[in-house]
């Protein structure tokens, strides 16, 4: 007489539907870095002349990143250099964080902002005082003059239009 083998079918989560529903709303969050609107130079600066209390810092900060028509202010790309020199090290970063993510121990928001403040953090450091001639060869002042355009370097994350983590100084 032969015996039957019992087969039983047991079915476990090992998080994995907990790593995908936080994998999946990682795509509904976005991590914002840089200058807001509103922001103005005396929000942020030390010894900011009271002519330049009320300036746009957005607009000096687009000034020196981009330049200005004919070259009187040059490109500088100070944003830009400070996430570029870094991008290994924020795949790393990032890759390290999802995995944090997935296995529940820190929430979409919070790998998000972590991304964020490391972000800021670079581009912060990429605002130097050098003096920069434009195209003509001619010398142009230095990129800071207060600690505004430094300072004003944010992070905020939101979900779609909603913010979920304000503003991080």
């Amino acid at each position: 007489m032969s015996q039957g083998v019992k087969v039983q079918l047991v079915e476990r989560d090992n998080g994995f539907e907990r790593a995908m529903k936080a994998t999946l709303e990682l795509g509904e969050l976005a991590a914002l870095v840089g200058i807001f609107e509103g922001s103005v130079m005396g929000m942020f600066g030390k010894d900011v002349p009271p002519s330049k209390i009320d300036y746009p810092i957005a607009l000096y900060g687009g000034l020196h990143e981009f330049g200005s028509d004919g070259g009187k202010v040059p490109e500088k790309a100070w944003m830009r250099k400070g996430l570029d020199k870094n991008r290994a090290d924020y795949d790393r970063l990032r890759a390290s964080l999802l995995a944090m993510v997935q296995d529940g121990r820190l929430t979409p928001e919070k790998a998000l902002q972590s991304l964020g403040v490391r972000a800021q953090k670079d581009i912060r450091e990429s605002v130097e005082f050098v003096n920069w001639t434009n195209s003509k060869g001619e010398p142009v002042s230095g990129l800071v003059d207060t600690t505004a355009l430094r300072n004003s370097i944010q992070v905020e994350v939101r979900k779609g239009e909603r913010v979920v983590i304000g503003r991080t100084r």
